[in-house]
């Protein structure tokens, strides 16, 4: 039984300042979180991203990603073999759809899931990219061949799917179970794997300053908190003056990055701000005031009148 649901990813693009809470900074909101930023507002300088997956009778799966126009580009090349890699042909088919637009679609053969192309294909991604206005979205369903045979599913299934995805101006804060920039057709026993994760992007109107948070999965904190442990840059781990259980981890002096990570019952967050090199020593902004920035990040009361949509 087949029946059209639209699943839809929505975020905000922009993001909401409330009045001054001292004369030195301002309430800075994005979807959930709240952050006392330093006064002069912040503006969104990128569509919020998104990462949303979604598992079928366990051995198929589907990644759908919003972000950004000039994603595409990239997206295509992750699809495609690389020019005049004539040997690496074979293993990525170019497809057409039942689509009116300009699209990408290929079939592309692994060894497994997140492996090497090979011509053994003992793993499929069917890839999808196209582009609507500011956005751009990739879908890829992955599966091995066998899990053709069992009469469940088809390429023909999967290739309805990826005809009929859109891309939607929709804009929606609050804790979500799908994301409503897309809205495609899928088996009605499609179902989420994780919470989606957003990422916004905004930089500061008076400062040097910029800041990308990501909103997803309780159980994102654990990975995100490995990247001051196992990156090759040298990364610094500290502390904050907060009370909850949490990472803080920086790059400095070198190309300056501060990155704040926690969680909530049913929200990991992950704060990563960037500076100018020489914004302390032009007295733009120290670190002392970025560190009570990221002290004072805290995640609203969870709506729960989107829960579903």
């Amino acid at each position: 039984m087949r029946w059209r649901r639209s699943i839809i990813f929505a975020v905000a693009l922009g993001v909401g300042l409330a009045l001054p809470v001292s004369s030195h900074g301002e309430e800075f909101r994005v979807d959930r979180l709240i952050i006392d930023a330093p006064d002069g507002g912040m503006t969104a300088v990128a569509p919020a991203a998104s990462r949303a997956e979604f598992a079928w009778r366990g051995e198929i799966t589907m990644t759908a990603e919003v972000a950004g126009a000039g994603h595409d580009r990239s997206w295509q090349r992750s699809c495609t073999p690389q020019t005049g890699d004539t040997a690496a042909a074979p293993l990525y088919r170019l497809g057409r759809l039942a689509r009116n637009d300009a699209y990408l679609y290929a079939v592309v053969s692994r060894d497994r899931k997140n492996g090497v192309s090979t011509a053994k294909g003992l793993w499929r991604q069917h890839c999808l990219v196209f582009r609507s206005g500011e956005l751009a979205a990739r879908i890829s369903i992955e599966l091995p061949p066998s899990a053709l045979d069992t009469g469940g599913m088809t390429v023909s299934d999967i290739e309805r799917v990826l005809s009929g995805t859109k891309l939607l101006a929709a804009s929606i804060e609050g804790p979500l179970i799908s994301d409503p920039r897309l809205s495609f057709e899928w088996p009605g026993d499609f179902k989420p794997a994780a919470q989606p994760t957003f990422s916004f992007y905004s930089r500061h109107n008076r400062l040097p300053l910029s800041m990308t948070v990501s909103l997803g999965d309780p159980a994102r904190y654990e990975f995100d908190k490995l990247e001051g442990t196992i990156s090759a840059m040298p990364w610094k781990v500290g502390t904050l003056a907060r009370s909850d259980e949490h990472f803080f981890i920086t790059l400095w002096p070198y190309s300056p990055k501060f990155v704040l990570g926690f969680r909530a019952a049913e929200t990991s967050a992950r704060i990563s701000v960037d500076i100018e090199r020489r914004s302390p020593d032009n007295g733009d902004i120290d670190v002392a005031a970025i560190e009570r920035m990221l002290s004072s990040a805290r995640l609203a009361v969870a709506d729960r009148s989107n829960q579903g949509r």
